[in-house]
């Protein structure tokens, strides 16, 4: 008997990793994408949007709350307009498909000595 388990389209801590990752690195071409993802994870209800302050240059800054853990998530509000949105959505795919991996060092491909595994990957660690 196969059992129906309703599997989620977007997994929780994949959205919030993707998200995570991407306020570290601090690329500004990515703030649409991270407004999206943390709007996705309030409606998920991960998130709660805290507070709502405009900053010296005039930019919203939205402050989320992760839920359980008490994180803060400030995310400047990018003001998408409907000429963006078709690129922050592939922007979106692309990463949610396993583009991720794009954003992570190369792995490095060593050879080992036994003859019945070939090859190991190891990762580079952020330092």
């Amino acid at each position: 008997m196969k059992s129906k388990t309703r599997e989620e389209p977007l997994h929780k801590e994949t959205a919030e990793h993707l998200l995570r990752t991407l306020m570290a690195r601090g690329d500004p071409n990515d703030r649409g994408t991270i407004y999206v993802l943390a709007v996705l994870m309030e409606r998920s209800k991960r998130f709660v949007e805290r507070d709502v302050t405009v900053d010296a240059a005039g930019r919203r800054i939205r402050l989320y709350e992760q839920r359980g853990t008490g994180d803060l998530f400030p995310v400047i509000d990018p003001e998408l307009r409907a000429e963006d949105i078709a690129t922050v959505q592939k922007r979106m795919l692309d990463l949610l498909e396993g583009g991720a991996q794009a954003l992570r060092p190369r792995a490095k491909v060593i050879r080992q000595r036994r003859p019945w595994r070939t090859f190991r990957v190891l990762r580079r660690r952020r330092k």
